[in-house]
């Protein structure tokens, strides 16, 4: 559990605190030259609708891994919207469309990257962020305090 929920919430299994938990730095804006133009605007769209100061350069892949994933999951339903959810195959007659298998995959992957980076109800509930997010927080000074 991240140390600001364990001193939000109580340290009920008394595991000692991180008092070196890295700070990471450099604010999160530009998109990976090798997405997609429309991962990019997926990403676009992520950064400018996060919480300021809450993703940092390190969160780069993860951000994309969701970019990449909705990419797909928009692809797919497009794909859906054509074909349809059965299609036919000359082995097996009526079957799933393959796309709801990928589509699903990419749905799981999706929603997990967003709970990681912060983009669900459930998963903002558990964020705090610093009054001013450039602030530099010291957690000596709140663990001594």
């Amino acid at each position: 559990m991240p140390t600001h929920l364990k001193l939000l919430r109580g340290n009920p299994g008394k595991r000692p605190i991180n008092r070196r938990e890295p700070k990471p730095e450099g604010d999160l804006l530009r998109a990976p030259d090798w997405l997609t133009e429309e991962q990019k605007r997926d990403w676009s769209y992520a950064i400018a609708h996060s919480p300021a100061g809450l993703l940092k350069k390190i969160d780069r892949d993860a951000v994309a891994i969701y970019c990449v994933a909705m990419s797909t999951v928009v692809t797919c339903q497009e794909k859906l919207a054509e074909t349809g959810l059965v299609v036919i195959s000359r082995a097996r007659g009526a079957v799933t469309n393959p796309f709801v298998r990928i589509q699903r995959n990419a749905m799981l992957v999706a929603l997990k990257a967003a709970a990681e980076l912060g983009f669900t109800p459930a998963s903002r509930s558990k964020i705090e962020l610093q009054p001013d997010a450039a602030a530099d927080d010291d957690w000596d000074e709140i663990l001594d305090g």
